[in-house]
């Protein structure tokens, strides 16, 4: 804005900090804050629940295979924990799959149990999952 002569000079009032823009602050921070802790997790449950989807597909294509189920069942078993370990990054202790065939489809399921890890508090909560997959013989 360019100086007029004979013009009042307006001065700005600098902004006020407000009840809600300090609020608006606090929420962002808040999320922002539990965003770093659950979201990890949350993240390898959505991974697991890919992963156990491909194997389910697997699965299907190797049902007429010549093979007994027990030899199928094994193998399956293996690739879902062996790929579920190195996603999830916990102990084998805390990881529990299991592969069943029922008349008509292949179920494979796992059940695990994480630490969300709190930061500035250096506290975790278990964080307990569950996943199943069901995969159609037909």
């Amino acid at each position: 804005m360019a100086y007029v002569p004979g013009q009042k000079v307006r001065i700005k009032q600098p902004s006020r900090i407000t009840l809600a823009k300090v609020l608006a602050v606090i929420a962002l921070l808040a999320m922002v804050y539990f965003g770093w802790v659950f979201i990890p997790p949350y993240y390898g449950y959505y991974r697991a629940a890919s992963i156990m989807r491909d194997e389910s597909s697997k699965a299907y294509s190797l049902r007429h295979q010549k093979a007994g189920w027990a030899e199928l069942e094994s193998k399956i078993h293996r690739r879902v924990r062996n790929r579920l370990s190195d996603i999830l990054a916990i102990p084998s202790d805390q990881l529990s799959v299991r592969v069943q065939k029922k008349p008509n489809h292949i179920v494979i399921s796992a059940h695990w149990s994480v630490y969300a890890r709190w930061p500035f508090l250096n506290k975790r909560s278990l964080l307990k999952f569950k996943q199943e997959v069901n995969t159609s013989l037909r």
